[in-house]
């Protein structure tokens, strides 16, 4: 051990490392990443030899035993991101450091003596949001210094004299308001000084070599200098600066090499000339409401994505007519390999009959009344027409065809674009705003910030079928006036938009999952017998809720009809009760994925009794558990129990199957009566998972329980567990597991027995009047013994 060069311990849940560790003067890697219990890094001088440190992730780190790296001389890479440091030793002395990595180091205000570490390649200070300032006043020093990050800090300037710096980050910096100085401003090719508090930017003609541009988000920002310079630009970003109202008229002259170019939501009236981008590829001017003139577009011929969504140009005239008038829509006519266009919004449109290379159309929430044949469209992949109320042969297309799946009834030829998989519609027939009996519904239901989909079940394996996304209120009225609709269709429901913390806007990526195939793949069903016909495949009243922060209202009455439902990547739910006892009457399978607040699967709810005594509390659940058979849950990340309180209902009484992945915070399985009924009980990847129940008297009983899966518990000590019906037990990759008890199981029925890769087991424990499992495989266990 004492010559070992290179040492990983990533992952390891301990406080403090062992003073051995210390001693490996032959040390040259050492990596402790996301050792989130670790709280100090005693003295490391012995390691002479050291060149990479990398203790990034390890969350609970804030102290360092030396007070300099002076004996460390070969250090190559430190890496302290994401810890609590407030501050480290000094690396004044390290003459080889090439990376300095403090990304997200949240308690860090200060970096002292940078500037002597002339080998100093990349520093990151990226998220340490309470960063104020360099110690050093020049960094004239660091000749080698390529890329630093120092986005999302609190910084108000830079030292002076960075020189021969290829990257530079200040995205997020709303406190930095000047230009930054430059050594050697040739050598920048990356520059991002988006949301940050700039009034002006100089003239930068300086910047000859730069190839990226970002000044998203400044909403400050009113002059922009000369650009004609900047001859290698290829990206240019000036999105979100609601503030600048004109660019020279030379802007983009020499710009031959630009291939983005967004504009979106700043306050331009006038664009100057784009004849000169003839390699353009992507052009944004989404929201740019005040724009008066627009020059023509013929010469960008490369063009492949255009976004004009939002403006208000003059008048839908037809493109020939539009060659030589720039007040107007410009003609589209020349982009002969435009693949991605959104009008979005847009009062008047273009002629769009030529553009027949597109791949995504969209047209939402514009006045449009026709559109062209879609015949020629051999390429189109996404038709967007939400909102679009008045297109007129959309107007006697019943809503219910369309669930249905009969996109051979479509106009415009839209039955016919063969690579169409992704299609919303305009309002249809059955989309009145009134239910039958005249009642009103509120107003936020017709605007609701979500979108469904459906897809027949018949169809769920047909590579032809679209996914086809229509109007919310519309499917809410259908089915809430015949119920019976929504019972052979699976229905996802998504966000429409999304927006980060600092403007960028992205769409939410909609996926249809083929549900038959989770079911089959991840043996949700435990049939005994192929192509048995059991309800856990049968998808009939299924829904699926994914990517909300809040909870989509106005879905109550779809969710009270669901059997099957899917909550995906929902940040709303903290147990099943935050959907209320109503949305979930119906509810017999959950599949629960990605919902990090979650805490527990079931919680109880605090009443006083019927005499209102309120020194008197019991608890109760809210309905969830009357009809629920099959659960799953994976990757929540908070979740540290199955049901929480002392439940007067027990909890999950009918549950059947319960499926455990990736719960990192739980340790157990909360007590035994809540899962009654429980036949199928598997758990995986679950890092603090440590016995199945919490301590009960008498001993733990899961009476119906026949199959038992156990995998990947790093800190599982015991399963102790009364299962006469247990059939199948399997247990794998469970290192602090010592002894398995069968006689403690009382099950005479046991079949399979398959235990594998537990380190320390030292003792399979049988019953002595009990035959052992007819099939029994025992391997990667070194250390263990059959006794009786």
């Amino acid at each position: 051990m004492p010559q070992i060069r290179s040492l990983n311990l990533s992952s390891l849940q301990v406080a403090s490392l062992p003073s051995s560790l210390y001693q490996l003067t032959e040390l040259v890697r050492l990596i402790l990443r996301d050792c989130s219990s670790l709280k100090e890094i005693r003295s490391i001088k012995s390691m002479t030899k050291l060149q990479v440190l990398d203790l990034s992730g390890s969350t609970s780190l804030g102290k360092f035993f030396d007070k300099n790296f002076a004996t460390n001389k070969e250090l190559q890479m430190l890496n302290l991101s994401k810890t609590k440091i407030k501050w480290f030793p000094l690396i004044n002395g390290l003459g080889k450091l090439t990376y300095l990595l403090l990304r997200d180091c949240k308690s860090l205000s200060r970096l002292h003596m940078i500037s002597s570490v002339s080998s100093l390649r990349i520093l990151d200070l990226s998220g340490a949001t309470n960063f104020v300032e360099f110690h050093d006043q020049s960094l004239g020093k660091l000749g080698s210094l390529e890329e630093t990050n120092v986005s999302q800090i609190q910084i108000e300037k830079l030292p002076l004299d960075i020189c021969n710096i290829g990257r530079l980050s200040l995205r997020g910096c709303s406190k930095f308001k000047d230009f930054p100085h430059l050594k050697n401003p040739d050598r920048l090719q990356f520059l991002d000084l988006s949301a940050t508090n700039l009034i002006s930017v100089p003239s930068i003609s300086n910047l000859s070599n730069l190839r990226e541009l970002f000044l998203s988000c400044c909403r400050s920002l009113v002059r922009l200098g000369d650009l004609s310079s900047l001859k290698n630009l290829l990206v240019l970003d000036l999105s979100g600066c609601k503030a600048l109202t004109k660019l020279a008229d030379n802007s983009f002259e020499n710009m031959h090499c630009l291939q983005k170019l967004d504009l979106s939501e700043t306050n331009i009236e006038y664009l100057p000339s784009l004849s000169h981008l003839t390699d353009l590829r992507h052009l944004f001017l989404q929201k740019c409401t005040n724009l008066k003139i627009f020059p023509s577009l013929d010469s960008l011929t490369n063009l492949e994505e255009l976004n004009l969504s939002g403006l208000k140009c003059q008048g839908e005239v037809d493109v020939d007519f539009l060659k030589n008038m720039v007040t107007h829509f410009p003609s589209l006519s020349n982009l002969e390999k435009l693949k991605h266009l959104s009008l979005r919004g847009c009062q008047h449109l273009p002629n769009l009959e030529g553009v027949t290379t597109l791949e995504v159309l969209d047209l939402s929430g514009s006045p449009i009344v026709d559109l062209p044949s879609f015949e020629n469209f051999h390429n189109l992949r996404s038709l967007l027409l939400r909102d679009c109320s008045n297109i007129k042969d959309f107007k006697d297309l019943e809503i219910s065809e369309v669930l249905k799946g009969s996109i051979e009834k479509l106009p415009y030829g839209i039955s016919r674009l063969t690579c169409l998989n992704r299609l919303e519609l305009p309002k249809m027939k059955d989309g009145e705003n009134e239910d039958e009996n005249g009642t009103c519904h509120p107003k936020e239901l017709l605007h609701c910030p979500w979108r469904i989909s459906s897809w027949p079940l018949e169809e769920v394996s047909s590579s032809r079928m679209p996914d086809i996304f229509v109007d919310s209120f519309q499917v809410l009225q259908l089915l809430k006036n015949n119920p019976t609709i929504g019972k052979s269709f699976h229905f996802l429901v998504h966000p429409v938009e999304e927006e980060t913390d600092i403007g960028g806007k992205y769409f939410y990526q909609n996926e249809l999952f083929y549900r038959d195939t989770f079911f089959r793949t991840g043996k949700l069903c435990q049939c005994k017998k192929e192509g048995v016909d059991c309800q856990c495949r049968k998808l009939q009243q299924s829904l699926e809720i994914r990517g909300f922060s809040d909870y989509p209202h106005g879905l109550e009455h779809l969710a009270a009809q669901a059997e099957f439902l899917f909550l995906i990547d929902n940040q709303f739910i903290e147990n099943l009760s935050s959907l209320g006892a109503e949305s979930t009457r119906k509810m017999k399978f959950c599949w629960i994925e990605g919902c990090s607040e979650m805490e527990s699967i079931l919680s109880g709810e605090k009443v006083a009794d019927n005499q209102g005594n309120s020194k008197e509390i019991v608890e109760v659940t809210t309905g969830v558990e009357h009809m629920l058979e099959i659960l799953r849950v994976s990757h929540a990340v908070c979740l540290k129990s199955i049901c929480s309180g002392n439940l007067q209902g027990h909890g999950l009484r009918f549950i059947k199957c319960l499926y455990l992945e990736h719960c990192p915070e739980l340790a157990n399985c909360s007590t035994s009566y809540c899962l009654y009924n429980l036949q199928i009980l598997q758990i995986k990847f679950c890092d603090k998972f440590r016995t199945l129940f919490e301590d009960e008297q008498p001993q733990p009983s899961l009476p119906k329980l026949h199959r038992l899966c156990l995998w990947a518990l790093p800190n599982l000590e015991s399963i102790a567990c009364i299962a006469e019906s247990l059939q199948t037990l399997i247990v794998g990759e469970c290192p602090k597991l010592e002894s398995v008890n069968l006689s403690t199981l009382h099950s005479k029925i046991l079949e399979i027995l398959q235990i594998s890769s537990c380190d320390n087991l030292r003792e399979i424990v049988a019953a002595s009047d009990l035959a052992l499992p007819g099939k029994m495989l025992i391997r990667g266990c070194p250390s263990y013994i059959l006794r009786y």
